[in-house]
């Protein structure tokens, strides 16, 4: 448990990893990665979300810990403020990732929509993982 309780200060610092962050972090296999944050997910000390088909383990609640994310904290940043008292409909997905560094790529359009998503509705609970899709 040694190594797990190192991949819990890691992802503490971060808010919310993909096994493939401690995976490359730790120069482990990412199965090796999964293993560790399995372990933590089961004894309580993380949860699991499903943002499409990505994984993220995340301490506390999913939108505080993505808001500590070195890329996508500064993604939902940009959202509120833009947001803030705009229909959401009226945020143009590219021109925001641009403006916080972003390239706005297939995936990160996809990750950043459902971002968006899920700041702005509800998530549902499937066993130990919470999936935002709607």
């Amino acid at each position: 448990m040694p190594r797990s309780k190192v991949v819990l200060e890691f992802v503490r610092g971060r808010g919310c990893v993909r096994v493939s962050d401690v995976a490359e972090a730790f120069g482990i296999s990412r199965p090796s990665a999964a293993r560790h944050l399995r372990k933590l997910r089961d004894a309580g000390f993380l949860r699991m979300y499903a943002l499409g088909p990505v994984a993220y383990y995340c301490i506390g609640q999913f939108m505080e810990s993505m808001a500590k994310h070195p890329l996508w904290g500064r993604f939902i940043e940009a959202v509120r403020r833009r947001a803030d008292g705009r229909p959401l409909a009226s945020i143009r997905l590219s021109k925001l990732l641009r403006a916080v560094g972003i390239e706005p790529v297939a995936v990160n359009l996809m990750t950043a929509a459902q971002l968006l998503r899920q700041m702005f509705s509800r998530c549902e609970r499937r066993g130990k993982t919470q999936v935002c899709l709607k």
